[in-house]
């Protein structure tokens, strides 16, 4: 279903959208984050690279208690700050 079916067969109405261009991908270290010694060796041995800068944003975001919305496309990363989030409460 797309996304303008979903609005309209929910009584919304669609008055516009926005196509952003393609951008490249920017990775951080996620060390800066305050997350246990564990979760942070864990994720510097899964991303060696840095983790995407979406969700560096997102998981300081949601470390801090606040609601987060992440809308990404397919394999950016979106469930790594639910999952980061998760080990931080039972780690």
């Amino acid at each position: 279903m797309s996304l303008s079916h979903f609005f309209e067969s929910n009584g919304w109405e669609e008055t516009g959208s926005i196509t952003l261009p393609a951008r490249t991908a920017k990775f951080v270290e996620p060390s800066f984050l305050p997350l246990a010694e564990p979760t942070l060796a864990l994720l510097a041995r899964r991303y060696s690279s840095g983790i995407y800068r979406h969700q560096a944003e997102a998981l300081n975001a949601a470390l801090e208690n606040h609601n987060i919305c992440i809308a990404t496309g397919t394999s950016s990363g979106k469930s790594l700050g639910v999952i980061v989030k998760c080990c931080g409460l039972v780690g």
